[in-house]
């Protein structure tokens, strides 16, 4: 962060200057790097996404639109994220008012997150109406809730952030409610991932039994899920440890090498998580109108059956006609002449 001064008013027009990096300059080469890398990467994306549903590709995408949604989203909050670093890295002299870069990208990061929670649940529902036909209450509910709080989380962490950032004065009073509040919306997405990727293996194991056509796309549900598991993992890992226990314990030091690790093991994580996604929406897309499991449900194919006009139809109703060429033979001289109208019944 710019220093800041030590008054409770923002003068916006006033200008600072980044300050020396030190020994922390290449970290910040290496997040401008990477920030760069991921923007390319989600752009890509995000023009295959597009080139799907406007071609048509069988049958176009599910969920287009949150889909794209949050391709653009966490597209802008790494560009501003390289705007930032770069800033740091040419040590220039900028205004205030670029505290607003911080908010944005704090705000499109936390955007980007929720909309990713949206989708993986509206891929699991899609599984289940594929499944069942509906989507059960309670499970809509349960999500319903769970992305509620979620949601509410992140408000709130938003706005304790912005209240941190527009006050000069470094200890203001909204940095400790923020930290907490931060520190509780990794624990809560770590609990949610668990979840979701309970349900992906879950997904797996039933289409691999009842419907083997869903089930390359189920595979990628789960690769998606595993992603943004073990990215919500990471940070889960670094809360519990750097951000409660040292905290608490007022040494506020992390070691070197877990500022590299937070740059590029999340960059790997979001590829394989929008990488899955963008596959599952387009895959679930082109199985709409297969029916699903009913691998294990016999089939009824019609059935010719012949009926002697001299017997009761209660007696062989239903009854299959077997040919068989040699009883044909043997049976035609003895074969009764019918006259027309004879009762041939076929059973669909």
């Amino acid at each position: 962060m710019f220093t800041k001064r030590y008054s409770k008013t923002v003068d916006w027009s006033e200008t600072y200057r980044a300050g020396s990096l030190g020994e922390w300059r290449s970290l910040y080469e290496v997040r401008a790097a990477f920030d760069f890398l991921l923007v390319i990467v989600l752009l890509g994306f995000l023009i295959a996404a597009i080139l799907i549903r406007k071609r048509g590709m069988k049958r176009g995408i599910v969920l287009f639109v949150p889909l794209v949604m949050s391709l653009i989203a966490y597209t802008l909050s790494n560009f501003f994220s390289a705007i930032i670093d770069c800033i740091y890295l040419t040590d220039a002299t900028v205004k205030l008012a670029i505290e607003l870069v911080f908010i944005l990208e704090d705000f499109t990061d936390l955007f980007a997150l929720c909309t990713i929670m949206y989708l993986l649940y509206w891929i699991i529902n899609h599984f289940q109406m594929r499944s069942t036909g509906r989507v059960s209450d309670g499970l809509h509910l349960f999500h319903g809730i769970i992305f509620g709080l979620l949601g509410v989380i992140c408000v709130v962490e938003l706005a304790l952030y912005i209240g941190y950032t527009v006050t000069t004065y470094e200890y203001s009073k909204w940095s400790v409610p923020w930290h907490w509040v931060q520190c509780t919306r990794r624990l809560a997405f770590f609990v949610a991932s668990l979840e979701i990727v309970i349900w992906a293996f879950c997904l797996v194991v039933r289409t691999s039994r009842n419907d083997r056509q869903a089930k390359p796309t189920a595979l990628v549900f789960l690769l998606a899920s595993f992603g943004f598991f073990a990215m919500n993992v990471m940070w889960a890992i670094i809360t519990i440890q750097w951000d409660i226990i040292v905290y608490l314990g007022y040494i506020r030091t992390h070691p070197r090498w877990i500022y590299y690790f937070q740059i590029v093991f999340p960059y790997l994580c979001m590829v394989v998580i929008y990488l899955g996604m963008l596959l599952s929406c387009k895959q679930l897309a082109s199985l709409e109108g297969v029916d699903g499991f009913d691998i294990q449900t016999p089939r009824v194919y019609p059935t010719t059956t012949y009926q002697n006009p001299y017997t009761n139809s209660l007696d062989v109703e239903s009854r299959p006609m077997v040919r068989d060429p040699s009883q044909e033979l043997l049976g035609a001289g003895s074969r009764p002449i019918h006259e027309a109208g004879v009762d041939h019944r076929f059973r669909l």
